[in-house]
């Protein structure tokens, strides 16, 4: 058993991270949510020691803190003192028809069991100032925590295709990844406490990061097309997930790169059935080339000024590689062999031999 000592350092560390990346107690939605805990991760923040502005603990009828003692083994037994997973939820489910409107936290882990706590919101400003000095001192302990040690970072990039070329790397590469996101101020990021604390992240959202820090082989898989088009780059990697629900396609990563450097857009808003054909190359490109007139004024609404002078000046001269060289009267295309097929897109630094149009 972990001594009072040990429970009590893993309380105030949680509390540092909690008061750094802004945890605050979680609100189930309904019962259909509640059900559905154990088939996936519990969602309640470890927050130790921290009191979250804007909330405070909540008591029941005879002022006591409710506070829910849970087995987290796997092997308890309604017997025993610590809820079950089933009597979790049933407490849950109770709480949820009170008058109150709670959120939940874990406030204390031990060796086989741990403490959610039930909180209520104070009507006070839930905002507060972050302390850099304090956030880089809660990074460096980041490294060490179980997500880290037992890779689990990388199991929720999916493990068995990760950028790293041997297991031994795959844990620097996560560390990478995760530090990327952390510096970078990603707001999207989803932090799921199954008593291991793991950002639950998918390709579609790291993707970027790992573009950015070079950390992709050319030949990844994930790469589906990396091709010049008269010096802009153009880039498509697999998000290994579907474009939208319900819908057949692959999402794809794009990220179309100025002559000059700039990144005119990147996203992952794109799904194709062929993800790295030809076809949908120039698909992605009459998608990324659309001007004023092509469709409503509501669809530019997002662009930055720099992409709406772009879309202006140069985004009809680049839609011309969307269109099918044999729709063109004046065929401008050169023919490139990559991998033993022909094809109008050059890749990003080929250096083989140009051949003309038969």
């Amino acid at each position: 058993m972990w001594s009072g000592s040990t429970i009590r350092h893993l309380q105030d560390e949680a509390a540092r991270k909690a008061a750094v990346f802004g945890k605050r107690p979680y609100v189930p939605f309904d019962h259909d949510e509640i059900d559905r805990y154990g088939d996936e991760p519990i969602p309640f923040p470890n927050i130790g020691s921290y009191d979250p502005p804007g909330w405070e603990k909540a008591g029941d009828e005879n002022g006591d803190i409710i506070n829910l003692f849970v087995d987290s083994s796997g092997w308890g037994s309604p017997c025993e003192s610590a809820l079950t997973l089933d009597q979790l939820k049933q407490k849950l489910h109770e709480l949820q028809d009170s008058d109150e409107t709670y959120g939940y936290a874990i406030t204390e882990v031990g060796q086989f069991q741990f403490y959610i706590t039930a909180f209520k919101r104070t009507g006070e400003p839930e905002e507060e100032e972050v302390d850099e000095e304090a956030a880089e001192s809660a990074w460096e302990y980041e490294k060490q925590l179980e997500h880290i040690r037992d890779g689990g970072l990388s199991m929720h990039l999916r493990s068995d295709i990760t950028a790293a070329e041997t297991p031994d790397e795959e844990e620097d590469w996560a560390h990478k990844v995760w530090r990327w996101l952390w510096e970078n101020d990603q707001e999207a990021l989803i932090l799921v406490d199954d008593y291991s604390y793991m950002p639950n992240l998918t390709w579609r959202r790291v993707l970027p990061a790992i573009v950015d820090m070079d950390m992709l082989d050319p030949e990844s898989d994930l790469i589906l097309r990396d091709v010049d088009l008269d010096g802009y780059r153009l880039l498509m990697c697999d998000c290994r997930e579907p474009h939208r629900q319900g819908r057949p396609q692959q999402a794809i990563y794009y990220r179309l790169v100025h002559p000059d450097g700039w990144i005119v857009f990147e996203g992952s808003d794109f799904g194709a059935n062929e993800t790295d054909s030809d076809d949908t190359v120039r698909s992605l490109i009459s998608f990324l080339t659309l001007r004023k007139g092509d469709t409503d004024d509501e669809y530019f609404k997002d662009y930055t000024p720099e992409q709406l002078e772009w879309r202006d000046s140069s985004a009809e001269e680049l839609s011309m590689w969307g269109v099918e060289p044999e729709q063109l009267e004046d065929d401008p295309f050169t023919m490139y062999e990559v991998d033993g097929e022909m094809t109008v897109f050059k890749p990003w630094g080929y250096e083989g031999a140009e051949k003309g149009r038969e």
